[in-house]
């Protein structure tokens, strides 16, 4: 239904309505993020707008605390900046966390972060968080 295809991973197919849908929502989310069109939707409706795109970072890191500590301490890691190198987020992660573990289990917590939408890019020479909720990441990780 709506071109999601099930399996190990959900994907949608870009040319169907899912992939309308998903790029109706990112639209939404675009907009909603920025504190000025959201305050002018606000004003035009008569009640407040919650930002999707802080209340999605707000869930995911519930969801991180319960369920993955690692991929949450490496989300913050990978918000601070981007990564050329997978080698040197993990012995930054060794470093500051203390996290002893063999790079096929950092692989796997990073996985867990892609596939809640979180990364950009995840490659051996390149790790990073995507840009529009980066600030979101920051804000609430300094907060906990």
């Amino acid at each position: 239904m709506f071109d999601i295809e099930s399996g190990e991973r959900l994907t949608i197919r870009d040319n169907g309505i899912g992939g309308y849908l998903l790029s109706l929502i990112s639209l939404i989310e675009e907009k909603l993020n920025n504190l000025e069109k959201r305050e002018l939707v606000s004003k035009a409706i008569g009640k407040g707008v919650p930002n999707p795109v802080e209340d999605y970072i707000t869930a995911c890191i519930k969801v991180l605390k319960e369920e993955d500590q690692i991929a949450l301490k490496l989300l913050k890691l990978i918000s601070e900046e981007g990564w050329d190198n997978l080698d040197s987020l993990i012995e930054k992660a060794k470093e500051q966390h203390g996290l002893e573990i063999k790079k096929e289990k950092f692989v796997e917590h990073l996985k867990h972060l892609e596939d809640i939408g979180l990364l950009d890019s995840l490659t051996e020479n390149r790790v990073e968080v995507k840009e529009k909720y980066r600030d979101h990441v920051l804000n609430l990780t300094r907060i906990e």
